[in-house]
């Protein structure tokens, strides 16, 4: 499933909430959006593994986006090497 925004992101875990269907994963790729649509996904209680996708690659703007609740945070652009250990951990965990 693909959600555009962090408001459909934020709609469909609501919606989640109230069904049996579970969310192993979610990639924000937003620079923008990833620290507040991570604190309202946590804020509503998910548990889902959270993946940020962005262009930022300071040790700063990593740490505030982990600090905001994301498992993972990849450098773009994304590919198979950047993606292995964050892909392992989710199946490991299924």
């Amino acid at each position: 499933m693909v959600l555009e925004d962090g408001e459909s992101a934020s709609k469909k875990m609501k919606i989640k909430e109230r069904t049996t269907q579970q969310i192993t994963a979610l990639i924000v790729d937003d620079d923008a959006i990833i620290c507040r649509a991570t604190k309202e996904l946590r804020d509503m209680g998910v548990t889902s593994k959270i993946v940020g996708v962005n262009s930022c690659d300071t040790d700063a703007e990593k740490k505030a986006f982990i600090e905001a609740g994301l498992d993972f945070c990849l450098l773009k652009p994304l590919n198979e090497a950047k993606a292995t250990p964050f892909l392992e951990e989710i199946q490991n965990n299924m």
